[in-house]
């Protein structure tokens, strides 16, 4: 076992800065579905995270005798499209999101132009697909907001090195070219549907506090899974069955407090075993441990 401040955890967190207060830069559209630039707030100098909000459709239009709402899903196809001039993104935003309307209606969003800046590392998006043309060269992490398609692998951009997404039941086909893909899991789950070729290291991060038992950890030997992270209590420890390629296990204050006789056998490449702050069970001369 490592010393803690020696771990080396694979984490996309790391790439992250959350900490800092994202100056919020809300947008609406005009009757032709484009952005109002003369509503445009000005980004402040010196600005390093940025988050975009498409607003709702606001405009409404009497189309064959009845009310519809622009932009509103089945909108015989209108779109709205997000785009700025070059350069108003200024070159200190490292940290950009690109957050989809929370409104049941849905339209169709296009990004079009050369608006996000080379300087952003960090890039937070509803969806793949997304313009390839628009993504800078030098941008490691890519966020999904909410991945509405299977991914398959001509969408992500060769330079993206991490990857987040939530679990669901769509099937991926990822490239290699992904260092490690982090999967958020919020509800029970009894697969990972990422198909097998890829090989690279994942992470689970487990926010689900209401799950049965039998479907708690994906115990799945097609996938190269190194990290799980328990942020809710889980129902049954002891009924669960830990992937044989994990190497970091991590356990967030009050999801365990048993022996650690509940997880045995440990999987043998276990490296890093982090115990809550509230664990009150002794440990007996390593055991249990491998």
């Amino acid at each position: 076992m490592a010393l803690f401040d020696q771990w080396e955890i694979p984490f996309i967190g790391k790439g992250w800065d959350h900490n800092e207060e994202p100056f919020v830069l809300d947008i609406s559209f005009d009757g032709s579905g484009v952005v109002k630039k003369d509503s445009l707030s000005k980004i402040p100098e010196g600005t390093t995270t940025l988050c975009i909000k498409i607003g709702d459709a606001e405009e409404k239009k009497e189309t064959k005798g009845r009310m519809k709402t622009k932009g509103s899903k089945g909108d015989n196809g209108e779109s709205r499209y997000v785009e700025f001039p070059k350069g108003y993104i200024p070159l200190s935003v490292r940290t950009l999101s690109i957050e989809p309307s929370d409104s049941e209606i849905r339209p169709n969003v296009v990004y079009r132009g050369y608006w996000i800046p080379s300087s952003v590392t960090d890039l937070c998006i509803p969806s793949l697909p997304f313009p390839l043309s628009m993504i800078p060269e030098h941008i490691p992490y890519l966020y999904l907001y909410q991945q509405a398609e299977p991914i398959e692998i001509d969408m992500v951009p060769p330079t993206i090195l991490y990857l987040s997404l939530i679990q669901s039941n769509l099937s991926h086909d990822l490239p290699n070219t992904i260092k490690e893909l982090v999967l958020a899991i919020n509800a029970p789950c009894d697969d990972i549907y990422i198909k097998p070729s890829f090989t690279s290291p994942i992470q689970l991060i487990y926010k689900c506090s209401e799950c049965s038992s039998d479907k708690q950890v994906v115990s799945n030997s097609r996938l190269n899974i190194q990290t799980i992270i328990f942020f809710n209590k889980p129902l049954r420890l002891d009924a669960i069955t830990l992937p044989s390629t994990l190497t970091s296990l991590i356990l967030r204050p009050d999801t365990f407090n048993q022996s650690l006789a509940a997880l045995d056998p440990l999987p043998p490449h276990l490296k890093y075993l982090s115990l809550p702050d509230t664990y009150e069970q002794p440990i007996y001369q390593n055991q249990h441990l491998p």
